[in-house]
Protein backbone atom coordinates (compact mmCIF):
# COMPACT_ATOMS: atom_id res chain seq x y z
CA UNK A 1 0.00 0.00 0.00
CA UNK A 2 1.27 3.43 -0.92
CA UNK A 3 0.62 6.30 1.49
CA UNK A 4 -0.58 9.56 -0.07
CA UNK A 5 -0.54 12.97 1.56
CA UNK A 6 -1.50 16.52 0.71
CA UNK A 7 0.79 19.46 1.22
CA UNK A 8 -0.34 22.25 3.57
CA UNK A 9 -1.32 24.34 0.52
CA UNK A 10 -3.35 21.47 -0.95
CA UNK A 11 -5.10 20.84 2.38
CA UNK A 12 -6.01 24.52 2.62
CA UNK A 13 -7.39 24.48 -0.93
CA UNK A 14 -9.44 21.37 -0.15
CA UNK A 15 -10.74 22.76 3.16
CA UNK A 16 -11.81 26.03 1.52
CA UNK A 17 -13.55 24.19 -1.31
CA UNK A 18 -15.29 21.80 1.11
CA UNK A 19 -16.64 24.62 3.27
CA UNK A 20 -18.14 26.37 0.23
CA UNK A 21 -19.64 23.15 -1.13
CA UNK A 22 -20.98 22.12 2.27
CA UNK A 23 -22.84 25.44 2.57
CA UNK A 24 -24.28 24.85 -0.91
CA UNK A 25 -25.27 21.31 0.10
CA UNK A 26 -27.02 22.57 3.23
CA UNK A 27 -29.00 25.11 1.19
CA UNK A 28 -29.92 22.35 -1.25
CA UNK A 29 -31.03 20.04 1.55
CA UNK A 30 -33.17 22.76 3.15
CA UNK A 31 -34.85 23.53 -0.21
CA UNK A 32 -35.46 19.93 -1.28
CA UNK A 33 -38.87 18.50 -0.82
CA UNK A 34 -37.48 15.62 1.20
CA UNK A 35 -39.03 15.23 4.60
CA UNK A 36 -36.65 16.29 7.33
CA UNK A 37 -37.12 15.62 11.01
CA UNK A 38 -37.13 18.64 13.32
CA UNK A 39 -33.67 17.58 14.55
CA UNK A 40 -32.32 17.37 10.99
CA UNK A 41 -33.79 20.75 10.04
CA UNK A 42 -32.35 22.31 13.23
CA UNK A 43 -28.98 20.74 12.47
CA UNK A 44 -28.98 22.16 8.94
CA UNK A 45 -30.05 25.60 10.14
CA UNK A 46 -27.32 25.74 12.78
CA UNK A 47 -24.73 24.39 10.33
CA UNK A 48 -25.68 27.06 7.75
CA UNK A 49 -24.33 29.63 10.25
CA UNK A 50 -21.19 27.67 11.09
CA UNK A 51 -17.66 28.34 9.83
CA UNK A 52 -17.28 24.57 9.38
CA UNK A 53 -20.64 23.41 8.05
CA UNK A 54 -21.44 19.72 7.76
CA UNK A 55 -24.50 18.67 5.75
CA UNK A 56 -26.63 15.63 6.51
CA UNK A 57 -25.11 12.65 4.72
CA UNK A 58 -25.64 8.94 4.45
CA UNK A 59 -22.98 7.28 6.61
CA UNK A 60 -22.98 4.35 4.22
CA UNK A 61 -21.61 6.51 1.38
CA UNK A 62 -20.23 9.59 3.14
CA UNK A 63 -20.42 12.97 1.52
CA UNK A 64 -17.02 13.53 -0.10
CA UNK A 65 -14.07 11.55 -1.36
CA UNK A 66 -10.50 12.39 -2.27
CA UNK A 67 -8.61 10.51 -4.96
CA UNK A 68 -4.84 10.30 -5.34
CA UNK A 69 -3.72 9.06 -8.75
CA UNK A 70 -0.04 8.65 -9.61
CA UNK A 71 0.86 10.02 -13.03
CA UNK A 72 4.03 10.88 -14.94
CA UNK A 73 4.33 14.35 -13.42
CA UNK A 74 3.46 13.47 -9.85
CA UNK A 75 0.18 12.81 -8.07
CA UNK A 76 -3.24 13.96 -9.28
CA UNK A 77 -5.49 14.91 -6.37
CA UNK A 78 -9.21 15.37 -6.93
CA UNK A 79 -12.04 15.87 -4.44
CA UNK A 80 -15.64 14.87 -5.11
CA UNK A 81 -18.68 16.10 -3.17
CA UNK A 82 -21.25 13.31 -3.37
CA UNK A 83 -24.28 15.34 -2.25
CA UNK A 84 -23.75 17.92 -5.01
CA UNK A 85 -22.09 15.55 -7.49
CA UNK A 86 -19.28 18.00 -8.24
CA UNK A 87 -15.52 17.54 -8.37
CA UNK A 88 -12.57 19.85 -7.83
CA UNK A 89 -8.96 19.64 -8.93
CA UNK A 90 -6.77 20.00 -5.88
CA UNK A 91 -3.60 19.26 -7.83
CA UNK A 92 -3.05 17.86 -11.31
CA UNK A 93 0.49 17.95 -12.70
CA UNK A 94 -0.81 16.81 -16.11
CA UNK A 95 -2.62 20.16 -16.47
CA UNK A 96 0.48 22.28 -15.89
Amino acid sequence: MLPFFMTQEQEEKFDSWLKVKNKEAIKKQLKEEVELTDDERNHLLSMSLSDSPIPIHDDKYGYYSISFTPCGGGIRIYAHHHILDVSEVISDPSKI
